[in-house]
């Protein structure tokens, strides 16, 4: 059986919202009812208060955090719907590129799904139309369908992208492309 009919699912967490138990789901697919996935929040700081002066008495004194020192919020930093390449080359979905820590960032694939090929990869490109120079490999495609993510590596520049491509190295053909807006 040739690799384009063969089809495979993964769904991983958000990293922007709280695991849920998805048992309690239906069917294999990442669908789940609306409103069942909790976004993370917190009423404490991310830090713990710390002494910053000590009073009179020696007695140590809490600062209370603000500003920078205020908690981090995860965010989409930019998304994207995906495009197929041409009508065999298909490509849907939708792409997020999150913020999850100060300066670390995934790109996420939600409500995915993309023509399988051979030695296909997920690249971040600095053309909002597709593959280019400089684009940064992200690793291979991990299914065809689903929801998951992809780290993207530290230091990367992340102004510069401009879209995120699904890519077959072996024969340079753009399977689809999310540009990110």
């Amino acid at each position: 059986l040739s690799p384009l009919w063969q089809r495979s699912t993964l769904c991983e967490d958000n990293p922007l919202t709280l695991t849920v138990d998805e048992s309690q789901f239906e069917g294999d697919d990442c669908d789940q009812p609306a409103g069942v996935a909790i976004v993370e929040s917190t009423s404490t700081p991310a830090t713990p208060p710390r002494p910053t002066s000590a009073d009179a008495t020696g007695t140590p004194v809490i600062a209370t955090p603000t500003g920078d020192d205020a908690a981090f919020e995860p965010r989409v930093v930019s998304e994207g719907t995906w495009q197929g390449a041409d009508e065999f080359h298909f490509a849907e979905g939708k792409a997020l590129l999150l913020e999850t820590e100060p300066g670390k960032f995934v790109v996420r694939v939600e409500e995915f799904s993309v023509r399988n090929g051979p030695d296909l990869f997920v690249y971040l490109s600095p053309d909002a139309g597709g593959f280019a120079d400089g684009a940064l490999n992200l690793g291979t495609l991990k299914a065809t369908d689903g929801a998951f993510n992809y780290a993207v590596p530290e230091g990367a520049e992340i102004s510069q992208f401009k879209s995120v491509v699904v890519w077959c190295k072996q024969f340079a053909v753009l399977f689809g492309t999310a540009p990110l807006n």
